[in-house]
């Protein structure tokens, strides 16, 4: 899709199953229709909401495209998507736009669904999807911009950090230690939102998933950070061995020879 490669991930079929099953039930209750004219109903909503995460991911790639970073691909999966990239950004600015552009479509979707919802007439069909893209789009785009690692705003805060302390390793590990305390936030809130009964059962094992996919992102950008910090301390002058030339159809043993007596002191 405008040039940039869409890989679909097996375990999109479980979050489409998921979502068509919770928002079919939904739209039966508050629609008073068929149960297949709901289910029907739950896979368009799911079409639409995979859409919203697929224009989310565009906003990645093209700001990355438009900066020089090269975009292998967007992948659909569980948990939404991810855009990868074939390098890192090269300032914290570029840093900066390319993880708020993702979140900025997402606004932009809620904001027009959100009009939509006010345009249309209530408890309508077109009403009821109208009104969740936007609590669907505003969610996406509030839950990203959360500080921390491997979220958007996590990104958004490596960036802050990596122009205050001209340190991207820096800024790369604290996102990735508030990405952590984000993990553990998620977790509390949806143990507090499965008390209160404010969170459907189906949704509970996704939120949880959420949370340690969260943790393990945050985890894994923690330790790449400390690896990368120590390249700069590799002397690779002193790991390379030198190159010995010999005449094509020389035989190993002869090169090896020659070798041994290259490197006898003289």
């Amino acid at each position: 899709m405008l040039g940039v490669p869409l890989h679909l991930n097996g375990s999109m079929l479980l979050l489409a199953l998921l979502v068509t099953v919770t928002y079919a039930e939904f739209a039966r209750r508050q629609l008073d229709l068929s149960q297949l004219g709901a289910y029907l109903i739950g896979v368009g909503f799911v079409v639409s909401l995979l859409g919203s995460v697929l224009l989310h991911e565009l906003g990645h790639a093209l700001t990355a495209r438009r900066y020089g970073i090269g975009v292998r691909g967007i992948t659909l999966e569980l948990l939404g998507g991810y855009t990868e990239m074939d390098r890192d950004a090269p300032s914290p600015r570029v840093d900066l736009l390319v993880s708020l552009a993702g979140p900025a479509v997402s606004a932009v979707l809620g904001a027009a669904a959100v009009a939509a919802t006010l345009a249309l007439p209530d408890g309508t069909l077109t009403n009821q999807l109208a009104f969740q893209l936007a609590v669907s789009n505003v969610i996406v785009a509030l839950f990203n911009l959360l500080p921390g690692l491997p979220l958007d705003g996590g990104r958004a805060l490596r960036a802050a950090v990596w122009a205050l302390t001209r340190d991207r390793h820096t800024g790369t590990e604290v996102a990735g230690w508030v990405g952590r305390a984000v993990a553990v936030g998620t977790v509390a809130a949806t143990l507090v939102l499965t008390v209160n009964r404010l969170l459907a059962p189906l949704a509970l094992p996704l939120m949880l998933l959420v949370a340690v996919t969260l943790w393990r992102g945050a985890g894994q950008s923690i330790r790449l950070a400390r690896i990368s910090r120590q390249f700069p301390l590799i002397d690779l002058r002193r790991l390379a061995r030198p190159v010995l030339a010999v005449p094509t159809g020389t035989p190993l043993a002869e090169a090896q020879r020659r070798r041994a007596e290259g490197d006898r002191p003289d």
